[in-house]
């Protein structure tokens, strides 16, 4: 399949716009929507899209606030989100039933969308998902604030390089960390995110309203490794958490996968495990299609 079709645009959905892209050609296997993570974009896709649309057709999109797509006056919750997604896809050509990916916080957001509109999925793909369960302490959100504000002045004093050689280029393309680097350095990074943390709980309780069992066949891949601001007790207790979750989703393609050696956010960010991410995803697609 070619992966010369790329598109991207923003379309009009009456409260705002959205921005969106895809890339590669509709087939025999089900379409992808991606759902970024929190404080994220389409550019959290640079490297699993391109995979992915060698074989089937891909979509990805801002949220309301996130990259490309301004805010509007409808928040961040998930009732609101599944309603301007509704909106979108009636404007895009994405074949359903679809398999919906979602990374981090955008676990969340696919799992609502999932339970309103059963019938437009054929499964998901929860990117280690952010669970309904976890509770996060106010020392957490301090601590990610603090790095937030570090990242940020990084990024704006052009430090950015010097940050690539210590580090990032031992897990990011060049180019993917120069993504990452004007992302941090946007004068809305920071606002984003705060306001992607703040609304956490709010999205996992519409979440839990919905249900808390998974209904579609679903494919849980997550981190082996914890990020550095998170310590092994609480890596420990979300791996908890996907365990019951996983357990209680549809058998038998229901499926849980840890990649030992990522992190939370090197499963999209590095290549060789955003390589391993993307096989196992296109083997679920590949399930999927042969019932």
């Amino acid at each position: 399949m070619s992966t010369d079709s790329f598109h991207e645009g923003s379309v009009n959905i009456g409260t705002g716009s959205l921005h969106y892209r895809s890339w590669g050609s509709a087939g025999d296997l089900p379409d992808l929507l991606l759902e970024h993570g929190g404080g994220g974009s389409t550019q959290d896709w640079n490297l699993i899209a391109p995979l992915l649309a060698e074989h089937t057709r891909v979509f990805a999109y801002d949220r309301a606030g996130s990259g490309s797509s301004p805010r509007d006056d409808l928040g961040r919750g998930a009732v609101a989100n599944s309603q301007r997604l509704s909106k979108l896809l009636e404007q895009l050509e994405i074949k359903a039933p679809f398999v919906t990916v979602g990374y981090s916080l955008g676990g969340l957001y696919v799992r609502h969308y999932a339970a309103l509109h059963p019938e437009q999925v054929a499964g998901l793909v929860l990117l280690d998902g952010t669970p309904t369960q976890h509770t996060h302490k106010p020392s957490d959100f301090k601590r990610a604030l603090r790095n937030l504000y570090l990242v940020h002045w990084t990024a704006r004093s052009g430090l950015g390089t010097l940050y690539w050689y210590l580090r990032g280029r031992k897990t990011m393309t060049r180019e993917v960390f120069q993504a990452h680097v004007d992302r941090m350095a946007a004068p809305e990074f920071v606002p984003n995110i705060k306001e992607d943390l703040h609304a956490i709980a709010s999205v996992q309780s519409d979440v839990s309203a919905c249900g808390e069992k998974l209904t579609h066949p679903s494919l849980a891949l997550i981190a082996g490794s914890a990020p550095k601001p998170m310590l092994a007790p609480q890596l420990a207790e979300v791996r908890v958490l996907h365990d019951q979750l996983i357990a209680d989703a549809p058998a038998p393609l229901s499926r849980q996968i840890v990649v030992s050696d990522a992190n939370h956010s090197t499963l999209v960010s590095d290549e060789k495990h955003a390589a391993t991410v993307a096989n196992h995803i296109l083997t679920f697609l590949q399930s999927l299609a042969a019932r």
